[in-house]
């Protein structure tokens, strides 16, 4: 995803993006850790579809799909 974390709790979404720059930061070890809860509250099935390679069937995030969590 392609957004701030925090906006994500004032209503915004977040459009998909690809994983290049992800990767190439954790090659020089900008991140110690990625988290992938937003994509995964969106759908469930977001890591079999990138294991997969179906990026095309990834969802943008909707801050509605937080609603799940009650």
């Amino acid at each position: 995803l392609d957004g701030d974390f925090i906006r994500g709790f004032m209503g915004e979404g977040s459009p998909v993006k690809g994983i290049d720059d992800l990767l190439d930061a954790l090659e020089r070890e900008e991140y110690d850790m990625v988290a992938v809860g937003r994509a995964l509250l969106q759908d469930p099935q977001w890591a079999a579809k990138v294991l997969a390679g179906r990026f095309d069937e990834l969802a943008p995030y909707d801050a509605s799909a937080l609603k799940s969590l009650s």
